[in-house]
């Protein structure tokens, strides 16, 4: 992308997933997932205002960090998970409002100043490839 970007001589900013999974549903407590692997979920919590938590970004196990305080769950869910999300008295939005938008990267991109550098890689876990085995 900051190839393309700079080759261009356009700006580029960056938009976190997780916030574009969560944006629609602002007005209300959200938590936002997508699979990490291994059963870890990122995630991340959204305040009514629809900003995203102290908190951040974090990883860890769908039965976790799920909660039924009126905390609308967006994300890929398995079946399954759903399964265990109802059970629990988890308020799932509808499938097809748990879809990721390209209109709502485009509007949460349109105010976002470009950063003054180049755009870095959010890591909540570090990859598995690299390095010395």
């Amino acid at each position: 992308s900051q190839g393309i970007a700079r080759g261009c001589g356009v700006p580029l900013v960056a938009v976190a997933t997780l916030d574009v999974l969560a944006f629609p549903h602002r007005g209300r407590p959200v938590c936002a997932a997508l699979r990490a692997g291994r059963q870890d979920f990122y995630h991340a919590f959204y305040g009514v205002e629809g900003r995203r938590a102290a908190s951040g970004f974090a990883l860890g196990a769908l039965s976790d960090f799920c909660r039924d305080d009126g905390t609308v769950f967006v994300g890929d869910f398995s079946t399954e998970d759903e399964a265990m999300l109802t059970a629990r008295g988890v308020a799932l939005a509808p499938r097809s409002a748990r879809m990721r938008r390209a209109g709502v990267l485009a509007e949460l991109a349109w105010n976002l100043e470009p950063p003054r550098g180049p755009v870095e890689p959010i890591y909540v876990r570090q990859p598995a490839i690299g390095g010395r085995r």
